[in-house]
C-alpha cells in the first residue's frame, strides 16, 4: 500500500524547534502547522508558553526545571508521533544534553526527530520581545533570562540552522519542511521510501561570484585549525564580560584568546581576570602604560601564533559561529586572504539600532541578499575607494590568514602610513593580489557607545584627512589603476572634506587647505578635471 506523501517517518515525525525567547519559534511553528495541515496531514504543537500552564505549571526556571520541562515535552511528542501525527514543539530548552535525551527517546521508538535552532541574536529578540521578558529583566524584575544571564549552549548537532530574522515565517517553514521531507527520504529504506513532494517555493539563492564554503562544511572541531583572537582592551568593564563569553561560546574551540589591557581603572582588568581563570585559552597580559588604539592593535598582532587571525574589540560581541563560518571559508578557498561578514550595530544595552543597521545593508555592494560572495581583492578595494566606504568593516567582523601583515609595522599601504582608518589600510594589504570572501550575514555584533575612537571629536581632523594618503597609498600599491578610478576617487575625498568644514575649520586650516590643493593638482594632472576648491 503505498505511503501518503506526509513528512513523518511511517508512524510519525516530530520537528523540534530550539532558540532563545523571542527567536521566532512559535510563529514558525504555527506557519508549520498551517502548511502541514493544508495537505491533510494531522499536526499537534507543543508550545514552551502554553506547557507551561499545564503539563509543566509546577516547573521553574532553574536548569533542573528546565531539563525536566523538556524531558516531559520529549515523552509527549514522541506519544503524539507514535499515534501518526506530527508534533512540533517550540521550546527554548538551551541545554544540549536535554535536546540530546529528546532525540534519543523518539529513537529508541523508531520515531523520526528533526531538530531546528532558531538562530536569532539576542539583540534581536530583545528587539522584538513579545512577551516582555527583556523588559522585565532590564527591570530587575526578572534573573535567569536564557541568552542574558543564564545559558543558551548552542544546538550544535541540530538537523538545521535558520536565522529567524531575515525571511517570513512562511519562507522558514517551507525550507524546514523541504529539509525534513529530505531527511525522511534519505533515511528511509530503498524499497520503502515514501512519495515524497519537492518543495514548493524553495528560497532562491543568491548570485555570487563564485560559491564558497557552504554551511554544512563548518564542523565543530578541537583538532581544526588554530585561531588567534585578539583583543585589545580599555575601561571597558560594562562591555568586557559578554565579548570574552562569546568568544569563548565560539563554535570553533581551537582558539588562544590574546588579551592586552592598556592599564585600565574602571574594574576591566580585575573582572578579565577572574573569567580568564576559567579557561586555558585565555592568556591576559597588562601593559605598563597606555599604548593607545593604534599600538595596542599592533602589539597584538605580533603575540598571534595560530593559522588564522580576528580581532575581536572589547565591546563587540560574536554570535556563535562567527568564527566557524570564516574558518570554514578560508579553509575552502586557499585564493582567499580575509574573510570578512556582516554585523549588527547595537546601543549600550544590546538592542539592535535600526538607522545603522539599514546604513549597513544598504552600503554594501550586495544589499540584503544573503549570501557568501567571493571577489578580486583590487575589484573591492576600488569599489570602496571610490565610493570613501569601508564597507569590510570594523576587525571584529574580519579574519584573516596570519603572516601576511607586518607586526612590527602594519600600517602602511603603498608606502604611504596614513594617521587614522588604519584599519582599513590592513584590509587593502591583505586584498592586494588576492581575493575577499564575504559572508553577507550577521555574524558578530558592533556596538555603539560614548568613548569610541570615531566619536572623538579631536580625532575628526585625521579622520577625514587621511583618506587622501589612503588613496596615494592605494595607487602605489595597484589599486585605482585607472585615471577615471583615480579622479572618482579623489573627487569622492574632496567632497567628503569639504561636508566637515565646520569640524576642520579654523583650528585645522592649514593642513585641510594643504590636502585639498595637492587633490587640486593631481585631479589637473589626470586631464582636465575641475579643480577643487581649496
Amino acid at each position: 500500500m503505498t505511503e501518503p506523501n506526509n513528512v513523518h517517518e511511517r508512524t510519525g515525525h516530530t520537528i523540534w524547534l530550539t532558540g532563545l525567547s523571542g527567536a521566532g519559534k512559535s510563529t514558525i511553528s504555527r506557519a508549520l502547522a498551517a502548511k502541514l495541515e493544508a495537505s491533510g496531514q494531522h499536526v499537534s504543537v507543543l508550545d514552551g508558553d502554553v506547557l507551561r500552564r499545564g503539563l509543566s505549571s509546577d516547573l521553574g526556571l532553574s536548569p533542573a526545571d528546565r531539563t525536566e520541562q523538556a524531558r516531559r515535552t520529549a515523552h509527549v511528542a514522541a506519544l503524539m508521533s507514535q499515534a501518526g501525527l506530527v508534533a512540533i514543539v517550540a521550546l527554548v530548552s538551551p541545554y544540549e544534553q536535554d535536546r540530546h535525551v529528546a532525540r534519543q527517546i523518539h529513537s529508541e521508538r523508531g520515531l523520526g526527530f528533526f531538530e531546528v535552532w532558531v538562530d536569532t541574536p539576542v539583540s534581536v529578540c530583545a528587539e522584538r520581545d513579545p512577551k516582555g521578558l527583556y523588559a522585565r529583566h532590564r527591570a530587575g524584575e526578572l534573573h535567569g533570562l536564557t541568552g542574558v544571564d543564564a545559558p543558551y549552549e548552542p544546538a550544535v548537532s541540530a538537523d538545521m540552522r535558520v536565522a529567524g530574522f531575515d525571511a517570513t515565517p512562511e519562507e522558514l517553514a517551507e525550507r524546514i519542511l523541504a529539509a525534513v521531507r529530505g531527511k525522511a527520504n534519505a533515511d528511509a529504506p530503498q524499497d520503502d521510501a515514501p512519495e515524497v513532494d519537492p518543495p514548493r517555493s524553495a528560497a532562491p539563492e543568491p548570485a555570487a561570484p563564485e560559491p564558497a564554503a557552504p554551511l554544512e562544511s563548518v564542523t565543530v572541531s578541537e583538532a581544526g585549525p588554530l585561531v588567534s583572537v585578539l583583543i585589545p582592551s580599555y575601561n571597558t568593564s560594562p562591555y568586557i564580560e559578554a565579548c570574552l563569553r562569546s568568544v569563548l561560546d565560539q563554535t570553533h574551540r581551537n582558539l588562544e584568546v590574546v588579551i592586552a589591557d592598556d592599564v585600565s581603572t574602571d574594574g576591566t582588568y580585575e573582572l578579565l581576570t577572574h573569567v580568564a581563570a576559567a579557561d586555558t585559552r585565555v592568556r591576559l597580559l597588562r601593559n605598563e602604560t597606555n599604548l593607545g588604539n593604534i599600538a595596542n592593535f599592533q602589539q597584538l598582532m605580533g603575540l598571534a601564533s595560530g593559522k588564522y587571525v580576528n580581532f575581536v574589540c572589547c565591546d563587540d560581541v560574536l554570535l556563535p559561529e562567527s568564527l566557524a563560518r570564516k574558518v570554514a571559508l578560508l579553509e575552502g578557498q586557499p585564493e582567499v586572504a580575509i574573510a570578512a561578514t556582516q554585523k549588527i550595530v547595537i546601543d549600550t544595552q544590546g538592542q539592535p539600532i535600526a538607522d545603522r543597521n539599514e546604513y549597513i545593508w544598504t552600503h554594501t555592494p550586495f544589499g540584503s541578499q544573503r549570501g557568501t560572495y567571493v571577489i578580486d581583492g583590487y575589484e573591492a578595494g576600488n569599489s570602496m575607494l571610490v565610493d570613501i566606504n569601508n564597507w569590510i568593516g570594523e576587525p571584529t567582523a574580519v579574519m584573516y590568514r596570519n603572516g601576511l601583515l607586518s607586526a612590527s609595522d602594519p600600517n602602511v599601504i603603498g608606502s604611504v602610513r596614513p594617521a587614522r582608518n588604519v584599519d582599513f589600510v590592513w584590509w587593502l594589504q591583505l586584498m592586494a593580489g588576492s581575493k575577499l570572501g564575504y559572508i553577507n550575514e550577521a555574524l558578530s555584533c558592533f556596538r555603539h557607545r560614548a568613548g569610541q575612537t570615531s566619536k572623538q571629536a579631536a580625532l575628526v581632523p585625521d579622520l577625514t584627512l587621511s583618506w587622501f594618503d589612503i588613496v596615494r597609498g592605494a595607487k602605489n600599491a595597484g589599486y585605482l589603476e585607472s585615471p577615471e578610478l583615480e579622479v572618482k576617487a579623489l573627487a569622492r575625498v574632496a567632497d567628503h572634506i569639504q561636508s566637515r568644514l565646520p569640524q576642520l575649520l579654523p583650528d585645522h586650516l592649514d593642513r585641510t587647505t594643504a590636502v585639498l590643493g595637492k587633490i587640486a593638482e593631481r585631479l589637473q594632472e589626470l586631464g582636465g578635471a575641475q579643480p577643487v576648491p581649496a
